[in-house]
C-alpha cells in the first residue's frame, strides 16, 4: 500500500515563494473543438460562413489539419462571407 507524503517545503531568502519538492506534474487534457463543422464534412460538402473572410476562417482549418494531415479544404469568397469546401484527401504516397 502506497502512502502519500506531503511535499517538502523550503523557504528562500530572496523570494516570497515557497519551493516545494516532490509535487507531481498534472497531465494536460486538451480537446479541440472547432466552431466550424470540419470533422463532420464529407468530400464535396461545403458550408457558408457569413460575414467572415477567408483570412479569419483559415486558422481553424490549419488547426484541424494538424491532427488530420490528409484532410484537404478550399476556401472561396462568396458575397459578404466565404465558403469552405471539403476536397478529397491527400493520396497515400507510394
Amino acid at each position: 500500500m502506497a502512502t502519500t507524503e506531503a511535499p517538502a517545503e523550503q523557504t528562500t531568502k530572496t523570494s516570497p515563494y515557497k519551493i516545494e519538492k516532490g509535487v507531481a506534474l498534472p497531465t494536460i487534457h486538451r480537446t479541440y473543438t472547432s466552431k466550424y463543422p470540419l470533422a463532420e464534412m464529407e468530400v464535396n460538402d461545403s458550408f457558408l460562413v457569413p460575414d467572415k473572410t477567408t483570412k479569419s476562417v483559415q486558422p481553424s482549418i490549419t488547426t484541424y489539419k494538424k491532427k488530420n494531415p490528409k484532410a484537404r479544404f478550399a476556401l472561396r469568397s462568396e458575397g459578404e462571407g466565404c465558403r469552405v469546401f471539403r476536397l478529397p484527401d491527400v493520396p497515400d504516397s507510394k
